[in-house]
């Protein structure tokens, strides 16, 4: 088994272990050191359907309109903030973002054509084709830190 396949059958565990789709949820994981299984609860009260994917934008508004309801189920995001990074500012293609990623300290969710994934202080937690044109950047700080 692939190094980046196990290392997310892993983060799974044994609840999620046939959950497909998820890689939104995943790189929400990641980006935000939330465990999955309550990244995967956000994920389920913002409607999203088991192994079927989320869109990204929409996710993020959601978390962000619903910080107190999901407080109140102890998941605490009152503190996190998504800021989309302006087209002109983010590369054009995964190949750009690999050899300029050193350009983007912090903590990122990345889109590209149907899959989302993390990007943490430079280092690209995914596999995917680098010839793939970036869609969307949403830098995440989290203020209570």
């Amino acid at each position: 088994m692939p190094e980046a396949y196990a290392e997310v059958s892993s983060m799974r565990g044994e609840q999620f272990k046939f959950e497909r789709n998820d890689c939104t949820v995943i790189a929400f994981s990641k980006v935000t050191g939330m465990e999955y299984a309550q990244a995967h609860r956000i994920f389920q009260l913002f409607g999203r359907k088991h192994g079927r994917g989320a869109t990204t934008a929409k996710l993020l508004e959601f978390i962000s309109a619903n910080a107190n309801v999901l407080a109140a189920l102890k998941i605490n995001v009152k503190d996190y903030l998504f800021t989309s990074v302006p087209p002109e500012h983010m590369p054009t293609t995964l190949y750009h973002l690999r050899h300029s990623a050193n350009q983007y300290p912090g903590r990122y969710l990345v889109k590209i054509n149907r899959h989302v994934f993390a990007m943490i202080d430079g280092r690209i937690t995914d596999d995917a084709s680098y010839m793939e044109a970036v869609i969307g950047m949403w830098k995440f700080e989290n203020l209570g830190e």
